[in-house]
């Protein structure tokens, strides 16, 4: 009996350590501040050359090795979704490729991946409740300071002195007729529209679930605020995307999804409206023309991955080493990778990847798809950050938000139809 009662100790005191490391990657996830370990000479942007360790590592190695175990046991059981299946699928692609091409960038990528997977895995297990606490308010928590940091940036026109803690500079700050895009502590204003974008859905999702107080709404409001103001389409074609999601719920129904999107809906269309001259300056300022002017350049970036794949279609240029690659053997003029997750991926571990992994998101989306609006919102949201940009699988803190979106999607279409119209009637009730 003692040696039971100590395995139950054991085994409480590993799921503590588990959920406050999860709590802990979540809030260090925009603190972008890198110990820089390897470099590779030339302009690619972004972290295509470098290899960095940041704050979040440590709370994800933490994750991993207490949720290993856990991870495998579900491996072993088969019991994997889609969103799982997709970090695992990652993680497979990135070592297979990494044996024909290893380099540092690839040994970092493949760490961080499996961290992650184990990561998505531990998310899906959790109960409504613990999802709740563990997962969504923090990152409300998080994205809300990073809301009121880019508020000041607008007010001062660039940055706040917030260096520390890994606020650029002011020369990376965009200008757009008078109005900054916003970071935050971030790298790119885009990488806080994506975690805002996962937050913000996420809260709506959960306010959805319970009878949310006025704070958990200001939370969804405050998280919601980026989105107006860091001058992202792909933020644009997700709230249109949720927007028809809530409508889903509204019409199933409305007692429980009303509030909760019209507080969304406000939340982004005021700082919209607000720094209107900016989203107007940011589509006057392009001198490009045609497609290009129109994706932002990114219609000559998917020219040059197709040629990349067709050269490199077997196991791809190697983990991580893409923006390398178009640089030394293409000769591009602007080395960047790819705005688009499964292009990105087919380039670097091979076709075969790419299209598993455009196999693997149909079966999220219909996994989603049948489970109700609730997964189906979340999945939409971040869904054009995937299909439009790089962040999400070239830049760390991305992969950590693919990791939270992939795990929430999954775990919420895991719940029936029945329980997504009867979710959580205790909590709203109490």
């Amino acid at each position: 009996m003692a040696g039971v009662t100590h395995a139950h100790q054991e085994s409480d005191r590993a799921a503590f350590y588990l959920r406050s490391a999860l709590v802990a990657l979540i809030v260090m996830l925009p603190i972008e501040v890198s110990a820089l370990l390897d470099a590779v000479p030339g302009t690619a942007d972004g972290y295509s050359r470098l290899v960095v360790i940041q704050p979040f590592d440590i709370a994800l190695a933490t994750i991993a090795l207490l949720g290993l175990p856990g991870a495998v046991e579900r491996l072993r059981r088969r019991d994997v979704g889609w969103g799982t299946g997709i970090m695992l699928l990652l993680l497979a692609g990135a070592v297979v490729s990494a044996v024909f091409t290893p380099t540092w960038r690839a040994v970092a990528l493949i760490l961080r991946l499996a961290g992650l997977f184990v990561t998505t895995s531990f998310i899906t297990q959790l109960s409504p409740e613990d999802r709740r606490r563990f997962v969504v308010a923090p990152l409300l928590i998080t994205v809300g300071v990073q809301a009121l940091i880019g508020i000041a940036q607008m007010a001062n026109r660039g940055p706040v002195g917030l260096s520390a803690w890994g606020e650029r500079s002011a020369v990376d700050f965009r200008l757009l007729d008078g109005f900054v895009a916003i970071k935050g502590t971030m790298i790119h204003e885009y990488v806080l529209t994506g975690v805002a974008m996962l937050a913000a859905t996420l809260g709506v999702v959960t306010a959805t679930r319970i009878r949310p107080s006025p704070a958990w709404l200001a939370g969804i409001a405050l998280a919601a605020v980026p989105l107006g103001l860091t001058y992202s389409r792909m933020a644009l074609i997700g709230i249109v995307l949720v927007i028809a999601a809530l409508a889903w719920g509204i019409a199933r129904d409305p007692r429980r999804y009303a509030l909760p999107t019209v507080v969304l809906i406000v939340a982004v269309a005021v700082p919209t409206i607000i720094a209107l001259d900016g989203w107007k300056g940011r589509t006057l300022g392009d001198e490009r023309e045609g497609l290009d002017r129109l994706t932002t350049g990114r219609v000559t970036l998917l020219r040059e991955a197709v040629t990349v794949i067709g050269d490199h279609a077997l196991v791809g240029v190697g983990p991580g080493n893409y923006g390398v690659t178009v640089e030394s053997e293409y000769a591009a003029e602007n080395p960047k990778d790819v705005h688009a997750v499964p292009v990105l991926v087919a380039a670097e571990d091979g076709l075969v990847w790419g299209i598993a992994l455009l196999v693997a998101l149909g079966g999220l989306a219909l996994g989603a798809i049948r489970a109700g609006p609730a997964a189906v919102v979340v999945f939409v949201g971040f869904l054009p950050f995937w299909a439009f940009d790089k962040f999400p699988y070239s830049h760390p803190n991305g992969l950590v938000m693919t990791a939270l979106w992939l795990g929430m999607v999954e775990a919420l279409s895991r719940e029936s139809p029945t329980q997504e119209s009867n979710a959580q009637l205790t909590a709203a009730s109490a």
